[in-house]
């Protein structure tokens, strides 16, 4: 052990003897030394940046008109959109010579800005969609190149619609577009779980297009293979085979074009007397027994007069 102490007492005192003697009475540093001593930065070389976003091909865009179900852009929201950014600018160059004398930094809150379309409060809006854009597309779209992105909610915010509006218009708008979107994407949105819902209410709709646009919503939802079994469940067969014999009375039924160029029209009222010439419409009385023949608008009349009401058992 005292070997290794003395060998330790001379290695400290060996080096305490080879150092500088301006290390040793540590004299502090000028600021030129410790600024030659600083690590060497070079400087970084300049780079010109270009920008990602293609503006002539967005500026192109903004001075064309658009109508796409997510988008309706013309010369009416161009100028509205002009007006409300001079008013803008205008307000906020007033408010900053106001505070001009104030030592207060003045900055415009962009985050609150928006724009109103006065022009587009006439347009059904649910979600991002306006509903007469995508109706007028109704055919012609296909799931590869359909408008709609996020269809599980945009559907939800439709029948959400349909629960809450009262109107039968609005219902029947809704239901064209939940028949659009659900047999474009029927796939992601998956099953609907109130199928039987869609059949009761097919079963006491008194209204001829919300029957039918009860109908074609049906007819979509089919394609799923859980609501096929929901639409058997809820009595859809016995719905469906009910409403038959109304199958010509469809009212976005399609005209036939006459074959011949000779041929002459008959007149609304030789068409109305043929049809009421024929008598083959029975109903059941408030005695269970059958009363009829009657023409269709013999029958029409009973309905009106309240002989025959919803509730009435036709055929």
């Amino acid at each position: 052990h005292i070997e290794k102490y003395y060998e330790q007492y001379l290695e400290r005192h060996l080096d305490f003897a080879v150092q500088h003697w301006k290390t040793r009475i540590k004299k502090e540093k000028t600021t030129e030394e410790k600024f030659r001593e600083r690590p060497l930065v070079l400087r970084k070389r300049r780079e010109h940046t270009r920008s990602l976003s293609n503006w002539p091909l967005f500026y192109y865009s903004f001075a064309r008109d658009h109508a796409l179900p997510n988008l309706i852009w013309n010369h009416g929201t161009r100028e509205e959109l002009r007006v409300a950014l001079e008013k803008e600018l205008r307000e906020f160059a007033e408010g900053k010579d106001v505070r001009t004398s104030s030592a207060v930094a003045v900055s415009w809150n962009h985050a609150e800005f928006e724009v109103q379309y006065p022009s587009l409060s006439d347009e059904i809006r649910i979600g991002d969609y306006y509903l007469r854009v995508l109706l007028e597309q109704d055919g012609h779209a296909n799931m590869e190149d359909s408008p709609i992105r996020k269809s599980y909610e945009f559907f939800n915010d439709l029948y959400h619609r349909f629960l809450l509006t009262p109107k039968t218009s609005m219902k029947c708008l809704c239901l064209q577009a939940m028949a659009l979107v659900y047999g474009l994407h029927h796939a992601e949105i998956g099953q609907f779980n109130d199928t039987k819902y869609m059949v009761t209410m097919l079963a006491r709709s008194t209204d001829r297009l919300e029957r039918d646009r009860l109908l074609l919503f049906l007819n979509k939802l089919i394609l799923e293979r859980g609501n096929v079994r929901e639409v058997l469940e809820g009595g859809g067969v016995l719905v469906l085979t009910g409403l038959m014999n109304l199958a010509h009375l469809h009212v976005g039924r399609a005209t036939v074009a006459a074959a011949t160029s000779n041929v002459i029209e008959a007149a609304p009222d030789m068409a109305e007397e043929t049809a009421a010439a024929h008598k083959e419409w029975y109903y059941q009385d408030s005695g269970k027994n059958r009363a009829g023949p009657y023409s269709f608008k013999e029958l029409k009349q009973l309905y009106d007069d309240g002989i025959v009401s919803h509730k009435t058992l036709v055929w």
